[in-house]
Order: C-alpha cells, then sequence, then structure tokens
C-alpha cells in the first residue's frame, strides 16, 4: 500500500498469492497492518510530512474570516478543528449489507473491516477496488477551504485580531 500526503491509500497492490496466504477473517486486520506500514513509512521518508488533512492556523483564520453567517462560521471551525470522523462503505454490497467499511477521521484511516463471507475477500483485484472506492468516498467528505481574497499583507496576529472582531460581529447579527 502506498499513501498520499494526506495519510490516504493511492496505491493498493496485492499479491496474487493473497488467496493462499490470508483468510477471510484477517483481510481487514492485514488491509490495517498493510495501510500503518504504509504511513510510517510515509512518514519515514520525509522527515516533516505535510500532512493536507490538517489545515494550518493561517489558513483557517482566512477561510473563517469569508463567512457570511455565524452558522456557516461554525460549520467552517468544526471543519478545520474536528476531527472529521467518518465511517465509509464501498459500493459492494451483499443483502444491502456493505462487504468492506473503512473507519477514520481527518487525520488518518483507524481500521478496515471486511465481511468475511464476501467472496472478493480471495480476489486481490477485488480487494484492491473495494478499498479505492472507500478512499474516493473519505476523499469526497473531506470539506475543501478556499480562501478568495489575498491575505498576504497581513501578519498572523493581524488575521487573529480580524477574525476576532468576524466572529464578535458575525454573533451580534445573528439570528435567535
Amino acid at each position: 500500500m502506498k499513501v498520499d500526503t494526506a495519510l490516504l491509500p493511492v496505491r493498493v497492490a496485492i499479491s496474487e498469492q493473497w488467496r493462499h496466504q490470508v483468510s477471510a477473517d484477517k483481510v481487514g486486520s492485514e488491509l490495517t497492518k498493510a495501510y500503518i506500514t504504509a504511513v510510517n513509512r510515509r512518514c519515514d521518508t520525509y522527515s516533516a510530512p505535510q500532512h493536507t488533512g490538517v489545515v494550518s492556523t493561517r489558513h483557517r483564520l482566512m477561510v473563517l474570516l469569508e463567512t457570511r453567517t455565524w452558522d456557516e462560521y461554525q460549520k467552517v471551525q468544526n471543519a478545520t478543528l474536528g476531527l472529521g470522523s467518518y465511517r465509509v462503505s464501498g459500493p459492494t454490497e451483499v443483502n444491502d449489507e456493505p462487504v468492506m467499511t473503512i473507519v477514520g477521521n481527518r487525520l488518518m484511516v483507524s481500521s478496515f473491516h471486511v465481511w468475511t463471507g464476501w467472496p472478493g475477500c480471495a480476489e486481490p483485484w477485488m480487494v484492491e477496488t473495494e478499498v479505492m472506492a472507500c478512499v474516493q468516498r473519505i476523499r469526497e467528505l473531506r470539506p475543501k477551504l478556499i480562501a478568495q481574497s489575498d491575505y498576504s499583507r497581513y501578519s498572523d496576529e493581524e488575521l487573529s485580531k480580524l477574525d476576532d472582531r468576524h466572529r464578535a460581529t458575525l454573533i451580534e447579527n445573528r439570528a435567535l
């Protein structure tokens, strides 16, 4: 398995010997182990990894300054400060139940769960396809926070003060 700067899998390559080496009840734990190994490898390779799942304080302030309502401000704040927990499943279902589920938060995946009765457990390409479909759903769930204005003339301290005033104004003007 290989992960990107957001610590999400970008490639899963499973040996053709998979079906002979991994029993159905171990598929989820083997995927989790492979993921952890890939994350560790990435962190060892890059001494100061840039984690794209984490928003810098400066960027968070810029996006918050562009909110128009208190509700919008709170949503952006939660998206940038909260862990953003998720539980996604792939497209394959058996008896209306997903065969694979990935659980995690905005920092990283915590576990892979695979239904042991799924015949695809033994097929490397099916497991790979299901993992990548789940990862795509995670990417879609993550907030896309883009500041529209240019804040380069402001220091971090000035942005913080602007945010304090902006937040106070939004609270004052919110509909009760």
